[in-house]
């Protein structure tokens, strides 16, 4: 540099420095993986099955005294510590899991917000939950216990967007488990 004056001298030495693989490889830093906001539900402590997601799962063969039945299990899992209630079933009607639901709520205590996918039995089960209904649609089904278990257990329903199971990830991977 005392007897030579290089014309843009930093552009230069900038160019190679910018072309040689071993200075490139150690100018390098880890990359910062990009998370998507989570849920509040997801986020917030609380007490395990305050919230709950919700399926079904399986086709079990039952076998009883009188032969061979086919069953189901519901499968309630927590969000937040991935606790998981198991409860079983002889068909997936909405009695049977009122039924199930009833169990659950009298074992793990009350939750404040269930979600599920959109399956009819949990559509129909959140209608008996949030709504008045005639005895004589739902047949068998009592009114008043009914508003009963929905008014003391206060009990919020959420479904995740149609065809889009990979919104009810934390409860399908326990029923893959």
């Amino acid at each position: 540099r005392q007897r030579f004056h290089v014309i843009h001298f930093r552009q230069v030495v900038k160019r190679v420095i910018r072309n040689c693989l071993i200075c490139h490889r150690f100018r390098t830093k880890p990359l910062q993986q990009k998370m998507g906001e989570l849920p509040e539900s997801r986020v917030v402590p609380a007490p395990a099955f305050y919230d709950v997601g919700l399926d079904f799962t399986g086709a079990l063969q039952i076998r009883d005294g009188s032969g061979i039945h086919k069953g189901y299990v519901c499968v309630f899992t927590c969000p937040h510590s991935r606790m998981v209630h198991f409860e079983l079933t002889m068909n997936m009607t909405t009695e049977e899991f009122l039924q199930a639901l009833r169990r659950f709520l009298n074992r793990r205590g009350s939750c404040r917000s269930i979600e599920s996918d959109n399956q009819t039995t949990f559509k129909k089960s959140q209608k008996l939950l949030d709504q008045e209904s005639d005895n004589q649609i739902w047949g068998s089904l009592d009114k008043a216990k009914i508003d009963k278990f929905s008014a003391e257990n206060g009990i919020t329903w959420k479904f995740i967007t149609e065809r889009s199971p990979f919104r009810g990830g934390y409860w399908e991977r326990m029923n893959r488990s």
